[in-house]
């Protein structure tokens, strides 16, 4: 027996007021001026299905218009053989993917489209011509929904089995399903259906500025702690609106930090599964999802921010040797997470010269060891007028000084040049433009000092093979070039709180602009 309700009460909030108010009208919207930009937001109206209640406004992302548009070219060419589309829409934690299906519910209503929308494990609503009704989820209702609707549903309560209800799989209807990221949740579902992955990007800063506005909260406040703390609406919302404080998410950042130094097997394979539920939510604090440009059907995670690296330095400074060694080649096979393991290792190199007095022991290609000098009672230098620098110094050059080289000691004895690299590959395939560029820096009387390469990285089998690849330039055969393994612990804890106070932001949201994507690869 179908559960069928044609007249379902609105008390109970069943559609009927979203219906009466979009069904084949404009639904209420509004406009907000941030910057040069104009955002667009439905305005707070009978929003009667899941707990949309709780929202004032939906603010019309950039992003949602972008997935809109490639569902519709999908639901427009459907396969001859009558194949039915099936799409995935996933994406960061907390960035309103489950929003983004009421937009679509509005969309679509305004069109006069027929669309089913589930509600939860036991029931889905209906939306036609004839208004709301309310069915069971079970596969003997997928007649009821017409084939050229779409049938939306989401991931909205814990028990759910992560994927659409029989009804909607069994029907001919265009399904969308917001979920997350994880893919075992919907890799088997996807397989026997052929649905397509859509992975939704983070907010940028305009439309963060827009909502907060729109919600009457602290804008500069909120683009602080998205600054802070990465791009994710709900993390800032929660802390604005008193729902969780700031302190406590730190906690929870360097839980999951201190998570990963413990278990890094387990952590790195939630993290490449994009496992971020149950014991592993933490993880989506430190590691973000957004989609590969190049197609929206694949995604890659990152380190969104600098005060998260350094909470994940500080937790990675106390794990051992080996366990600092894992995590960094754990995450330097990974192309979107090479820039942050070469900036943890670059500043724990920093704090081990500049905090130690102890030589750091290198090696030739002969094998043959080597004192390296330490920094430590070494005068900075913050600028590159090395030429009136009185000996000895120790320089931090940023990569557009002196590509190649992160480093610069200077002593009575002879010139170091440091490089930093967490694998056999180094981030700088040539280190001669570096040190031609340190070599016209120095006072001529420094140019006659033996001039020295050191590979440092965190293991000696690492700094070996790089020190074997090694190629200068003829010009630099005069040049010695070492290798070490840097080994760092807890007692440097304080230097590298120094070290990355001032280190350079190489992180996405360093420069977080207003920009949006602009091509969706469907």
């Amino acid at each position: 027996m179908n559960l069928q309700l044609q007249q379902a009460p609105t008390t109970r909030g069943y559609g009927q007021g979203i219906w009466a108010t979009a069904w084949g009208k404009e639904y209420a919207k509004g406009t907000i001026d941030v910057g040069r930009s104009t955002y667009e937001y439905y305005k707070r109206g009978p929003l009667d299905v899941f707990n949309s209640t709780l929202l004032d406004v939906i603010l019309i992302r950039q992003e949602y218009r972008l997935a809109h548009d490639s569902l519709q070219r999908v639901a427009q060419r459907r396969s001859p053989l009558g194949r039915v589309a099936r799409f995935i829409i996933t994406g960061q934690p907390g960035i309103g993917k489950t929003v983004f299906l009421i937009y679509l519910l509005i969309e679509r209503l305004q069109r006069k489209q027929p669309t089913a929308l589930q509600t939860g494990n036991a029931e889905f609503l209906l939306f036609d011509k004839d208004g709301v009704r309310q069915f069971s989820t079970t596969a003997r209702n997928h007649q009821e929904i017409p084939p050229d609707a779409w049938a939306l549903s989401a991931c909205i309560d814990p028990i759910d089995a992560y994927k659409p209800c029989e009804a909607f799989l069994e029907s001919k209807a265009f399904v969308v399903h917001a979920t997350s990221p994880r893919s075992s949740n919907w890799k088997h579902w996807k397989k026997q259906s052929s649905a397509r992955i859509y992975v939704m990007d983070v907010w940028p800063k305009g439309e963060m500025e827009a909502l907060l506005s729109l919600l009457k909260l602290d804008v500069s406040d909120g683009i602080r702690l998205a600054r802070k703390w990465g791009p994710c609406t709900k993390t800032v919302l929660d802390i604005l609106s008193n729902t969780m404080t700031e302190e406590r998410h730190i906690r929870e950042v360097a839980a999951a930090a201190s998570d990963i130094a413990q278990d890094v097997v387990q952590s790195f394979r939630a993290i490449e599964l994009l496992d971020f539920s149950g014991p592993n939510v933490a993880l989506s604090s430190i590691f973000f999802v957004r989609p590969i440009y190049s197609g929206r059907d694949s995604s890659v995670v990152f380190i969104p921010t600098l005060d998260i690296a350094k909470v994940f330095s500080q937790a990675l400074i106390y794990a051992s040797h080996a366990t600092q060694n894992m995590v960094l080649t754990r995450m330097s096979r990974h192309a979107s997470l090479r820039t942050a393991a070469d900036w943890i290792f670059e500043n724990f190199m920093h704090a081990r010269l500049s905090a130690s007095s102890k030589p750091i022991q290198a090696f030739d290609c002969n094998g043959v060891s080597h004192e390296l000098p330490s920094a430590s009672s070494i005068h900075p230098v913050f600028s590159e007028s090395l030429s009136s620098t009185v000996l000895p110094f120790y320089w931090r050059p940023s990569a557009s000084e002196v590509p190649g080289i992160d480093a610069v000691i200077c002593d009575h004895n002879g010139v170091y040049a440091l490089q930093a690299s967490t694998t056999s590959t180094p981030k700088h395939a040539d280190a001669s433009t570096g040190l031609q560029k340190i070599y016209d820096g120095l006072h001529p009387t420094m140019r006659q000092k033996p001039m020295h390469l050191v590979f440092v990285s965190p293991s000696s089998e690492t700094a070996n093979v790089i020190l074997k690849r090694c190629t200068l330039a003829n010009q630099w055969n005069h040049v010695e070039v070492w290798a070490c393994e840097l080994v760092i612990g807890a007692e440097y804890e304080a230097a590298l709180l120094d070290v990355m106070n001032g280190a350079r932001d190489v992180f996405a949201t360093g420069d977080w602009v207003d920009d949006t994507p602009t091509s969706n690869g469907v």
